[in-house]
């Protein structure tokens, strides 16, 4: 009779728990398979051990109703998953309380629901954590607990390393939060180039570091502050800086061996408008710091190398700067310029009179907008020289491209000839040292006649130590069409004749640079010297100068025939038709415009 009933009792047990089991059905809303929800056993589950926390919730959970959300994101789908957002699922628990941390790993975007099962659900968009707790089945839905926002563990944030180093290129690296669970955060950056963003959901900080354009190692400071207080943890990201070369190729001053903002010596570098000194996404008048049309310009100086326009300077540090017009003709004129390429990179090797070297890489132009132009077979870098007259136009700057045959022609140009404005971008090689410029000693006057200086070369006149109209000897001075006796000095001074200006070519003459401006020192037979400035000469009325730091053309007051006159002309340009650097006096169109030096006897 006893093992008679233990027979019964036991039938029993194994129909109630047949009983517990049994699905009751609900159709899925993606494909109308039945579902079966999990422990559904239709009973109630308060019994829990642990005190529920200050500003615990209740709430019902309804099944497959997307307005019935938690945290703002997380719902039950038709399938009995807790969806959206990020769940962590951590298994039965006692109670809402039980649920002390928040766990790093383990996060999904749907896990089954089940009654007595604690989660952490975590909004991407709020970047808030929600504890939840499963306590019944309720009617169409859940009965859950739940605390909004959680913020785990009391604890101060640890990083798997306390500082982050970046090469000058940049590039990205995940820093790993040490602490065993996520203690909830917020992160920022000191600076710009650093950017800086959870790993969700708190698990790590993900650091992108943009390359560095320009200038010296630099750092930045990221900041962690912890959601539930005001505590904060810092740690410093380094980024290499590029660290350009200079040059000495025996020219007058050392040379950068890359673009400004390059890489490396074969990188297309930064675009920087005229007397700006950072680069921007877009260049134009309307982006233009000092200027906003071709008639509404600031004027910020003649000559802006070195100074607070200069864009080298301000990335590169003092000594650095902007090469004159001057510079880059001489660049241009005592080098070797051969085609070579870097890296798969075309371009230009540059040879200075000493044997060294620098590379400049054929692409990158210029840009007008947000796209370059000429982007291969093109180098437009701006001098530091602001253009003679025209304001808005384009500054003087270099370029170089094949020629004649594939003969290398570099050039320096003003922007009116190919429409450059001062607000477009270019490119910057930048030089180092201070300007050259001839001793003051080189350049004595042997005395002066009405106000104006004069110095004796040894030659059968005397010549002016200014040009016409300028305020010094370096200066250019007015550039006029030919008559035979332009003059406004009065008493003995005049234009010179043919034969007096071929008495120059008797002297020994030197390129050089004195005051930022190329010219010629002329050294007469007794050793006295004096400057003649490459001023350059106008086709018309309208036209600014061209060829000035180059070209010295100068006028003589000796008509020769059908309105042609003679001038002395001479050329530091190897490239030019005339004759290679060989001074002479020749006949010119005398509705050409060029300067004028006065002699007197």
């Amino acid at each position: 009779m006893k093992t008679k009933l233990s027979a019964i009792c036991c039938m029993l047990a194994m129909t109630a728990f047949v009983t517990v089991a049994l699905p009751s059905c609900s159709k899925s809303d993606d494909n109308n398979e039945q579902v079966t929800p999990p422990n559904n056993n239709g009973g109630n589950n308060n019994g829990t051990t642990n005190t529920d926390p200050e500003g615990t919730q209740d709430m019902a959970l309804k099944v497959g109703n997307t307005k019935s959300v938690i945290n703002g994101v997380t719902w039950v789908n038709a399938q009995y998953n807790l969806t959206g957002g990020m769940i962590a699922s951590l298994g039965k628990v006692s109670g809402l309380g039980a649920i002390t941390s928040i766990p790093k790993t383990g996060w999904q975007t749907a896990v089954p629901i089940s009654i007595g099962v604690g989660y952490v659900i975590y909004n991407e968009a709020t970047e808030v954590f929600c504890r939840i707790y499963i306590v019944a089945q309720d009617g169409e839905g859940y009965h859950v607990k739940y605390q909004v926002p959680f913020r785990g563990a009391e604890e101060d944030l640890r990083f798997s390393s306390s500082e982050v180093s970046f090469p000058a290129e940049g590039g990205t690296q995940e820093l790993t939060i040490a602490n065993s669970s996520i203690i909830p955060f917020t992160v920022s950056s000191s600076e710009d180039w650093c950017e800086v963003e959870k790993i969700q959901p708190g698990t790590g900080v993900k650091i992108t570091c943009k390359s560095a354009t320009i200038g010296f190692s630099c750092n930045t400071t990221i900041t962690l502050t912890q959601s539930s207080s005001s505590k904060s943890k810092t740690l410093t990201v380094k980024r290499e800086g590029i660290v350009p070369n200079a040059v000495d190729m025996g020219l007058s001053v050392q040379w950068c061996d890359r673009n400004l903002g390059a890489i490396n010596v074969e990188g297309v570098g930064s675009y920087f408008a005229w007397g700006e000194t950072e680069p921007k996404e877009e260049y134009g008048w309307g982006t233009y710091a000092y200027g906003s049309s071709e008639t509404n310009v600031k004027d910020i100086g003649m000559v802006i190398s070195g100074t607070q326009y200069d864009a080298a300077t301000n990335k590169l540090g003092e000594g650095w700067r902007i090469p004159t017009r001057a510079e880059l003709i001489e660049l241009k004129n005592k080098c070797k310029w051969e085609s070579t390429s870097v890296n798969g990179v075309d371009g230009y090797r540059v040879t200075g009179p000493n044997g060294k070297s620098i590379f400049f890489a054929d692409k990158g132009g210029y840009t007008s907008g947000r796209t370059p132009s000429y982007t291969t077979s093109r180098f437009y870098g701006f001098t530091a020289n602001r253009d003679y007259a025209h304001l808005s136009k384009a500054e003087w700057f270099f370029i170089f491209k094949n020629n004649n045959n594939g003969k290398i022609y570099p050039a320096i140009s003003g922007g009116n000839y190919v429409g450059i404005d001062r607000c477009d971008g270019l490119q910057v090689r930048a030089v180092k040292g201070k300007p050259y410029s001839d001793a003051e000693s080189y350049y004595t006057k042997s005395g002066t006649i009405s106000g104006h200086d004069y110095v004796d070369l040894g030659l059968s006149v005397k010549w002016a130590t200014c040009n016409l109209d300028a305020n010094n000897p370096w200066d250019y001075g007015g550039h006029y069409a030919w008559t035979s006796s332009i003059n406004t000095w009065g008493s003995s001074w005049r234009m010179p004749t043919k034969e007096e200006m071929e008495e120059l070519l008797t002297c020994k003459i030197e390129w050089t640079i004195y005051h930022n401006s190329g010219g010629y020192r002329i050294i007469g037979p007794n050793g006295k010297s004096m400057f003649l400035p490459a001023a350059g000469m106008a086709f018309n009325p309208d036209d600014k100068p061209s060829d000035m730091d180059a070209e010295a053309e100068y006028w003589s007051s000796t008509y020769y025939k059908n309105n042609y006159a003679y001038q002395f002309f001479i050329s530091w340009d190897e490239n030019t038709s005339y004759g290679n650097q060989t001074p002479y006096v020749w006949n010119s169109n005398t509705s050409y415009r060029y300067p004028i030096r006065l002699v007197t006897k």
